[in-house]
């Protein structure tokens, strides 16, 4: 179960470095990429607030409880963007890290976006993986 736990903060860190690097690369695309999809995300995850209870944060403390976490975290953001579930389950996939010269524009906004909203979510050491890479 801890190895699960690990794997998955690990595949939550490889997506936040990715999305962190979108952010460095942001003021250079903002101008190609259009606004209805910047703020589709956000309008999603406002939804998804009405309807869902707006996940927990998680710090890593509580090893257990992150499955728990792990499923409402998933449930809220893919109800805001159902695409975040193909991304998420390609991150989980991989063994190493992305690159983000091969992402699309489409892509690295919404690793962005993702990075934001882990940010947001994520608390203690959990949140300095994710701020460290």
């Amino acid at each position: 179960m801890l190895e699960r736990v690990v794997a998955l903060a690990e595949a939550a860190t490889r997506a936040a470095v990715a999305a962190e690097r979108a952010t460095t690369q942001k003021v250079q695309t903002a101008a190609t990429v259009p606004k209805a999809s910047s703020s589709a995300v956000s309008d999603g995850l406002q939804a998804a607030s009405k309807v869902l209870k707006n996940p927990d944060t998680y710090s890593g403390e509580d090893a257990m409880g992150f499955a728990s976490w792990r499923f409402q975290f998933m449930s809220w953001l893919t109800y805001g963007d159902s695409r975040f579930i193909q991304i998420l389950e390609a991150i989980e996939a991989r063994d190493s890290m992305p690159t983000m010269a091969n992402y699309s524009e489409g892509e690295k906004e919404m690793a962005h976006k993702l990075y934001i909203v882990l940010t947001s979510y994520l608390r203690g050491r959990c949140a300095h993986l994710a701020k460290a890479h």
